[in-house]
């Protein structure tokens, strides 16, 4: 039987909890398959460690002291309380997300050459994206809570 993992708004997933280090994630889930270094204009950085059978990117910020910031996941392994999960429809998920009393979103159209049908669905106050491709739920990024602008809570 395949493992399900519930992502929990705000705090991450089975025994992967924001705030934790490198060290901390790498004893519970191994070492990654991939990590890839970041570097932005603002002088930040970014570790991400790609966990390719597991189906999901966690990164760890240097704003953060490098404790772990956002998660990605992109296999059906994963849902939010059994209803959003990676492949429904955009329909379906929308609906569930009524569901589960969420903010209101912000919806971008990020279409391209190579994506014609990609959108962005933006859950600002739970720090939650949906990635839509072709009307599928193809990836959910999550991040902590907030308690400020400057200030994660982490769980």
């Amino acid at each position: 039987m395949i493992k399900d993992y519930e992502i929990k708004l705000g705090q991450g997933f089975d025994k992967i909890k924001f705030g934790m280090t490198k060290n901390e994630v790498n004893q519970i889930l191994g070492e990654p398959d991939e990590t890839e270094e970041f570097n932005y204009a603002d002088g930040d950085h970014s570790i991400s460690y790609f966990y390719k059978d597991l189906g999901c990117e966690i990164t760890f910020e240097s704003e953060h002291d490098y404790l772990l910031s956002y998660l990605a996941v992109h296999s059906e392994k994963f849902h939010i309380q059994n209803k959003i999960r990676i492949g429904m429809s955009k329909e379906e998920a929308l609906s569930a997300v009524e569901t589960m009393n969420l903010s209101k979103a912000s919806k971008q159209d990020l279409s391209e050459e190579d994506l014609p049908e990609q959108e962005l669905y933006s859950f600002d106050s739970e720090n939650i994206n949906f990635w839509f491709v072709d009307n599928i739920l193809d990836e959910i990024e999550i991040g902590p809570f907030w308690k400020d602008e400057d200030t994660p809570i982490w769980p």
